[in-house]
């Protein structure tokens, strides 16, 4: 009797303990929705414009444009930043050149800065302290904002770069210049007729797969898009092998290398290339990899523009109705061997190809439709995006879902 009085002694607190850490993280979760509604609707009251034109400005017309490389972007140099753009160029059908030497700047036709390395204080939300500008610029000279990250990581204050830059050399299909992570091309005429007499024997993709199963590789713990939700279900319809510090099993020698891991990820009928935002067009080398590796890869994509993707290559989660339907259909094409062999029929028709993304803003350096402008309000576009903006009340968010997915399984 005294025992089972001791018992319930101490489980009273605890229960008052879990209820008291409930009601904070709800209350918590309220206040932020709350705020995330309200700055929501102050972001999207109608379209709007948010670049300045200026048409009595003109660019220069010469033969070849030079653009100078002003940041770093991270760890490569300008100096070679603007080295490893030859090749690109070289096959490029307009002229550029690409340097660093910072005291040609008055006769660049263009100065391109990497978003991430414009900020001297890293991952400190809301910094204002950027990387020195050019002294001087010519009206027709092009500034130009490069980026591959998504929103999620731009922690700087976007508006203080309002009304500094012209262009927008973007992941997303609506900036000035596209900037794509890979690519792809319809096949010639002849090489579709050869494709032709190449499907008299077809090739078997699901029999040369040895393992039935998916294979993930996954860091980033507490991503925005909860990654880790998806990767639980669908455990419960197939084998899932994941790899990653998330997941404390290491794969390939090299963490650095995207490929070191090959050998083994290929040995898998599917790959989950799920990024880590839900960011409008936001595709990177996880998806491209996988189609190189012929296995098929599982996305999960909010908005995608027409035409960023190969059609028919890939299964996203967001065409189901639930993340269960999701994965029994997953569980469905691995069984069947005509229906996986399916998603590899547009290599009949397209092939994929290393992207210069380089040679189009080279292009439209050239282009003389191009109307002079300004972002006046960079902040907007910006946030003017299907994944959330970097910050406290974010970064509190992913890891609210985090834990309590972990600790609740809610």
């Amino acid at each position: 009797m005294l025992r089972i009085q001791s018992q319930m002694m101490k489980s009273v607190p605890w229960k008052k303990v879990k209820r008291s850490f409930i009601s904070c993280l709800i209350a918590s979760f309220i206040i932020y929705i709350v705020y995330q509604v309200s700055s929501y609707s102050l972001r999207h009251q109608g379209k709007k414009s948010y670049t300045r034109r200026f048409p009595k400005i003109h660019f220069s017309t010469k033969s070849t444009k030079r653009i100078l490389m002003w940041t770093p972007f991270f760890h490569v140099s300008p100096d070679d930043l603007a080295r490893q753009q030859k090749d690109c160029l070289d096959k490029c059908d307009k002229k550029c050149e690409v340097h660093a030497n910072k005291s040609d700047v008055e006769t660049s036709d263009a100065v391109l800065f990497h978003l991430t390395d414009l900020w001297l204080d890293k991952w400190k939300f809301g910094t204002k302290n950027l990387y020195p500008l050019p002294a001087k610029r010519s009206p027709e000279q092009v500034w130009i904002l490069m980026n591959m990250e998504p929103t999620t990581f731009l922690f700087g204050d976007m508006k203080v770069l309002n009304n500094i830059f012209n262009w927008t050399y973007w992941y997303r299909r609506d900036a000035t210049v596209y900037l794509s992570y890979g690519g792809y091309s319809d096949l010639s005429y002849k090489e579709r007729m050869y494709n032709a007499n190449w499907t008299l024997k077809p090739r078997n993709f699901y029999q040369e797969k040895s393992k039935s199963a998916t294979i993930g590789l996954i860091s980033d713990c507490t991503d925005s898009a909860q990654r880790y939700r998806f990767v639980d279900t669908l455990k419960k319809y197939m084998q899932v092998d994941m790899f990653g510090a998330c997941y404390g099993i290491k794969c390939g020698a090299n963490s650095n290398d995207p490929h070191s891991c090959d050998e083994t990820v290929k040995q898998y009928q599917f790959y989950l290339a799920l990024e880590n935002s839900r960011c409008r067009d936001y595709v990177t080398e996880k998806y491209w990899y996988t189609l190189q590796r012929h296995q098929i890869p599982i996305v999960n994509w909010k908005q995608v523009s027409p035409h960023v993707v190969v059609p028919n290559s890939y299964i996203n989660i967001y065409d189901f109705e639930s993340p269960e339907a999701a994965a029994q259909y997953i569980a469905k094409v691995r069984d069947n061997e005509t229906l996986y062999n399916s998603y590899f029929d547009w290599m009949s028709q397209y092939s994929l190809q290393e992207v210069c993304s380089m040679c189009r803003l080279c292009q439209a350096l050239h282009d003389n439709k191009m109307q002079a402008q300004v972002y006046s309000d960079l902040k907007g576009w910006v946030e003017d995006d299907t994944c959330p903006t970097a910050g406290y009340l974010s970064t509190f968010k992913r890891n609210f879902l985090f834990w309590t997915y972990h600790f609740l399984g809610l």
